[in-house]
Parts: C-alpha cells; structure tokens; sequence
C-alpha cells in the first residue's frame, strides 16, 4: 500500500508538486511522498456511524463540528487519509479519544470513510497565497499561527 499526499485546495498537493522540504530527490515534480508536513485545514463535513461509534464519541464530534466548521485548524499530515490536529486546547480538551479528520487523496476521498470529520486542505504555504487572494479571515488565522 502507498502513501496518498493530501489535495490542497490551491496547488493540487504532494502529487502535482514537490512540498516535503525533505525530498532528496533533485528536481522532483511530487509524488506519493512530496506533502507537506504542515497543513490548514478547514472542517467542511460530518460523518457519524452509530456501528462504529459510540454516543458521547458521537457528541463530541458534533459539538467540534458546531463550533470548527469553517474555521482553519493548523494540522500535520500522517500520509494516509489523516490528519493529526495542532493547536487549540480547547478542541483537544473537548476530545476525550482521538479525533478522526479525513482528507481527500489521491485514489482515496471521504466516501471512503465511515465516520469522522472532513477537511479541505491547504499546504501550508499555499495557505498564505490563499489568505492573500481571499481577505481577513484568512489573513487573520496567518498571524495567529506565526
């Protein structure tokens, strides 16, 4: 099985570009290991399955989709169809277990995920470009995760 760089919503990802500052290869055009360690992500979708999990899981989940949804959340990338979050201790107080966040990928996407919540990806630098082109919400979540 191989790894599935993240598509970020402004460059395409670790597929279309070589983001991983790690890359030992010279002139690399990206591949399945070129994403970027560093992404934002923004909640976009909630996924609950009562098979999986259980209803205070279940509570959770919602209650940080009612209050994240739209809001962009500093995150690393594991090189799967995860993300680890970063940042905010109060999301991570509201987590009693860890907390699934589903990306879309090369060859995978969110239908291929019993629950979780759904992030739409920026690498980390596309982000900027973002913030630059798309006004203050953007830019103010720049500076507050300098």
């Amino acid at each position: 099985m191989g790894m599935f760089p993240y598509i970020c919503q402004e460059c395409g990802g670790g597929d279309e570009r070589c983001c991983n500052d790690e890359c030992e290869e010279v002139d690399c055009e990206g591949g399945q290991f070129c994403w970027s360690e560093s992404a934002i992500c923004v909640i976009d979708d909630i996924k609950l399955d009562e098979r999986w999990m259980s209803a205070e899981q279940m509570e959770i989940y919602q209650k940080i989709y009612d209050t994240y949804k739209g809001k962009p959340l500093m995150m690393t990338y594991d090189g799967g169809a995860g993300m680890e979050y970063r940042g905010d201790e109060e999301l991570i107080s509201m987590t009693e277990e860890d907390i699934k966040f589903v990306v879309d990928c090369e060859g995978l996407d969110w239908a291929d995920s019993d629950y979780g919540l759904h992030v739409k990806a920026w690498c980390y630098d596309c982000w900027g470009r973002y913030a630059d082109d798309n006004g203050s919400l953007a830019a103010i979540v720049k500076e507050e995760i300098k």
